[in-house]
């Protein structure tokens, strides 16, 4: 797994997301296709029929349509219905396409605030979880775009180097610098990957994780609605999960959902 995430960065950096314009345009006509049933879906919303909003914003995403406006809608719409953990993720899958939205930022911060119990606390090296905290204020696609400019720019000094004898020096020192700025978006970009596959929220009031992926297992610890939590392995009807405290536990599945887009 981790073998295949690394190379489908290097390729990304490599190429510049070639594949950028195809997918603005599959977008576009996506947008054009679906603006009806969105706004039916808004105007269900505003008419507070937010079981009916959901089911047309369900809609447009069953036909492969997806955007940062679409989950943010779902999620007010979920918040509004008091159900927190749906509103959680489809907040957090809002956040994967739109990271710097005042307005999601502050419903996310809302949404959380009404759990029952917040997060633990990670127990993850300090160095990481700052730079996590930073790679969430960019997308995906932007880090690889870093990363992209960081890989070219390096290779055009490289060859500078070649041809400027006087300021190779200089030129060396630029490269290292470079490749340090490589090395640190490259592993928030590892991690936003993982997360695509692995995130996944509490969507149930109160659940208990359990030792053994077994009915009769003894209770290990709750997880309450809305936390955040990594899926590790999937056996039958039953997720290995990892709590943001390093706490590893098995859940059914429909437990938790994952946040991947």
């Amino acid at each position: 797994m981790k073998k295949k995430v690394i190379l489908y960065i290097f390729l990304s950096a490599c190429f510049c997301l070639s594949g950028n314009a195809t997918g603005s345009l599959r977008h576009k006509t996506g947008e054009a296709n679906y603006e009806n049933i969105f706004n039916k879906a808004n105007t269900f919303y505003r008419q507070k029929e937010f079981g009916k909003a959901i089911t047309d914003y369900k809609a447009i995403l069953k036909k492969g349509f997806k955007s940062g406006n679409l989950y943010y809608n779902m999620g007010n719409s979920y918040l509004s219905s008091r159900d927190i953990g749906k509103a959680i993720v489809n907040y957090e899958r809002a956040r994967r396409l739109m990271p710097r939205d005042g307005d999601l930022l502050l419903n996310i911060r809302f949404a959380k605030s009404l759990m029952k119990q917040g997060d633990p606390a990670s127990q993850q090296f300090p160095l990481i979880n700052s730079m996590e905290r930073a790679a969430d204020y960019f997308t995906l696609r932007e880090i690889l775009l870093f990363i992209c400019a960081f890989y070219w720019l390096a290779v055009f000094l490289a060859v500078a180097a070649m041809f400027f004898k006087a300021a190779r020096p200089y030129l060396v020192v630029l490269i290292a610098a470079l490749g340090m700025l490589f090395f640190l978006a490259f592993i928030p970009a590892v991690g936003k990957i993982t997360d695509l596959n692995r995130s996944a929220i509490v969507i149930t009031g109160i659940t208990d994780a359990f030792f053994e992926p077994l009915k009769i297992a003894q209770t290990h610890f709750p997880l309450y609605e809305g936390m955040e939590v990594e899926i590790l392995r999937k056996e039958g009807a039953w997720f290995k999960i990892k709590r943001k405290d390093g706490k590893i536990g098995w859940v059914k599945k429909n437990t938790v959902e994952l946040i991947g887009i």
